[in-house]
C-alpha cells in the first residue's frame, strides 16, 4: 500500500505511481486459523477493545487459534489512549515479546501498530508520534490486525493515530504498516443496527474522498464501492449472520483505504476532507466515525460552491438532483439508521472554543477559507 505518485499535471487526470502492497490479507471464515503458523511458540500482545470481543465469542476463537503461543492478553482499549500504547510497550518490552496483535476497530489496531513501534525502538514515544514523523523502514515488531468493526481501515493501511486525553494533544505515525491482515466477516456478526450503519457510512464517506476531483478508473471503482455498501447494508441489518453482505461491507472498507484508489492522484480535493472532520471531532469531543458522519452532507454542500456539477454527479448516489436535496437525503438516510447527525446531539456549541480551533488549524485546509469553515461547522447544528 505504499505508493509513489510524480508527474502531476492537473485534477482528474492520471499520473505515473509505483505501487506495493506490504500487508498479507487472509480473507475467509477460518482466517485465523493461520494464526497458528504465524505465531506458534511465539510470546504475543493481544490487544482489544471492551467486552464485545468476549461476548460475541470471538476472543474465545483468538485464544484457541493461538493455542500453541503465549498469549499476554491487552483488553479495555475502547479509545485510542496514548497512555495504554505506553503502559502495553513496557509489557513488550518486560516479556520480550514477539507479536503484536490487534483485534477490533481502528483504535485497537491503530494503537497496536504503534505499541509495535515503540517496544522496538529506543525512542521518547510520544515527541515521535507528536511531530507526525513518517519513517516507512523504521524497524517495528511484527504486527497482526484483526477488523471487528470495519470501518476505518486500519488493518490495511499505514496510519496509526493516538491522543493525549490528559493533554488534549493528537499524534500519529504514518507510513507504518501492519504485516498481516485476517479478516474474518463472522467476526462482525455481533454488530448491530447502529454499529453496522456507522461502519458502513465512515466507509462511504472515505470513498466519497476518492470519487470527488479523482480520474475516472478511480472514481468509477468508488462509486461501485459504495452502491454495494448501501445495498448490502440494509441486507446485514435485515440479516445480521448473511455472510455475503457482511463480507461485501469488510471488503469494501479495507478497499477504501489500502492506497489503491489514490494510486495515479497527486492531490484531489476530496483529500481536504480530513482537514474539516477534524474540526468538529476536536471541538464537540467526538468520535471519528461520529465526526465524519455529520460534516459529511455539509462538507458536499461546501464543495458544490467549487465544483457543483462534480458534487451533484456524486448525490446521485443518494437519488438526489440537486445540491439541497442531497445534503437532505443523506442526512435522512445515515439518521434512519439511528447515527446521530448533530453536534449538539453530542454537546453545545462553543463559539470561543471554535474559534480558537480554527486559528490554531489556519491554513490547514486548501479549499475552505476560515470563514467558510466556520458556517460548515454551524450548519452541523441543529439549533443554529
Amino acid at each position: 500500500m505504499l505508493f509513489v505518485i510524480n508527474n502531476f499535471e492537473e485534477e482528474n487526470k492520471m499520473n505515473d505511481f509505483t505501487f506495493n502492497a506490504p500487508v498479507k490479507i487472509f480473507f475467509g471464515r477460518n482466517a485465523h486459523d493461520n494464526l497458528d503458523d504465524l505465531c506458534k511458540g511465539k510470546k504475543v500482545l493481544l490487544v482489544y477493545g471492551g467486552n464485545s470481543l468476549k461476548a460475541n465469542g470471538t476472543h474465545g476463537k483468538l485464544i484457541e487459534a493461538l493455542k500453541n503461543a503465549a498469549v499476554f492478553d491487552f483488553g479495555g482499549n475502547t479509545r485510542p489512549d496514548f497512555k495504554k500504547v505506553e503502559e502495553a510497550v513496557e509489557i513488550c518490552k518486560k516479556n520480550n515479546i514477539d507479536i503484536v496483535i490487534g483485534a477490533g476497530g481502528s483504535s485497537c489496531m491503530d494503537m497496536s501498530k504503534m505499541i509495535a513501534f515503540g517496544a522496538a525502538n529506543d525512542v521518547d514515544l510520544w515527541a515521535f508520534v507528536k511531530e507526525r514523523d513518517s519513517r516507512p523502514d523504521a524497524k517495528h515488531l511484527p504486527v497482526i490486525l484483526i477488523p471487528t468493526f470495519p470501518m476505518g481501515g486500519s488493518e490495511v493501511d499505514g496510519a496509526s493515530e493516538i491522543d493525549d486525553f490528559e493533554t488534549g494533544e493528537h499524534g500519529a505515525i504514518y507510513d507504518m504498516f501492519g504485516n498481516y491482515a485476517i479478516l474474518n466477516p463472522e467476526f462482525t456478526y455481533g454488530l448491530g443496527k447502529t454499529a453496522t450503519a456507522y461502519g458502513a457510512f465512515a466507509t462511504i464517506v472515505q470513498l466519497s474522498t476518492k470519487v470527488v476531483g479523482n480520474f475516472t478508473v478511480s472514481r468509477e471503482f468508488s462509486k461501485t464501492l459504495i452502491q454495494t455498501v448501501l445495498k448490502q447494508l440494509d441486507v446485514a441489518v435485515k440479516d445480521p449472520n448473511n455472510y455475503e453482505a457482511r463480507a461485501d461491507l469488510m471488503w469494501a472498507a479495507s478497499m477504501g483505504t489500502m492506497g489503491l484508489l489514490d494510486c495515479g492522484k497527486t492531490y484531489a480535493y476530496g483529500d481536504d476532507f480530513y482537514n474539516v472532520e477534524g474540526i468538529g471531532e476536536e471541538l464537540c469531543g467526538i468520535q471519528y466515525r461520529e465526526a465524519i458522519c455529520i460534516i459529511f452532507p455539509h462538507w458536499l454542500k461546501g464543495l458544490a460552491k467549487r465544483h457543483k456539477d462534480d458534487i451533484l454527479d456524486f448525490m446521485g448516489l443518494f437519488g438526489a438532483s440537486d445540491i439541497e436535496e442531497g445534503v437532505q437525503k443523506i442526512t435522512a438516510m445515515f439518521e434512519s439508521y439511528g447515527i446521530k447527525m448533530h453536534y449538539d446531539d453530542f454537546t453545545p456549541l462553543d463559539e470561543a472554543r471554535l474559534s480558537e480551533i480554527l486559528i490554531r488549524r489556519r491554513g490547514r485546509s486548501a479549499e475552505f477559507s476560515e470563514d467558510e469553515l466556520r458556517e460548515m461547522i454551524h450548519s452541523g447544528f441543529k439549533a443554529l
